[in-house]
């Protein structure tokens, strides 16, 4: 059972400098004030006996080094690049729990991103990424959520440019 989906397209490259961070983070989110959250696990004598994310090793952080090893290990392939970036999100498998890793890597993303989803069903969905959040929608709304935080970004970099000037003006003397 479960519910496959894919990529359909996806825009979201993660900067080599954020994947320290995101390893940590990710980590940080087996710890067992998160137990509650996980679909995984087993259960003896008519109780939970240990949980983990859906498809996950119990104990990922010990078997993964890397943010890219628990992205593997989340079922995702992907291109590292030169700069050690990674980009071009692969995913054609059944749902686990993905979207609370990428909820967790979002105040990472530092520019506007999109990853759209198909389900075996035909549904058709998307993650976006911007301002340092995460949102999901239907790909409609995606589209426009982010030309917004593009424009948001632009926004922004134009008024550190034009930003008004500290220091005041010289004195006009006359002769």
């Amino acid at each position: 059972m479960g519910y496959y989906v894919k990529i359909s397209k996806s825009s979201l490259t993660i900067a080599a400098s954020t994947k320290p961070s995101i390893y940590k983070v990710w980590c940080d989110l087996n710890d067992l004030k998160y137990n509650a959250q996980k679909r995984g696990g087993s259960w003896s004598s008519g109780g939970q006996a240990s949980w983990n994310y859906s498809w996950m090793d119990e104990d990922y952080p010990s078997s993964c080094q890397t943010m890219e090893e628990i992205l593997d290990m989340l079922g995702f392939e992907f291109t590292v690049t030169e700069k050690g970036d990674i980009k071009d999100l692969k995913y054609e498998n059944k749902t686990g729990q993905e979207q609370i890793f990428f909820k967790a890597l979002a105040p990472y993303i530092t520019r506007p991103a999109l990853i759209n989803w198909r389900g075996e069903d035909g549904a058709r969905y998307s993650w976006i990424f911007g301002d340092g959040k995460f949102f999901e929608c239907d790909p409609e709304q995606a589209q426009a959520k982010l030309k917004e935080f593009k424009i948001q970004k632009e926004k922004k970099k134009l008024e550190k440019l034009v930003s008004p000037v500290s220091s005041p003006m010289p004195e006009v003397h006359k002769l």
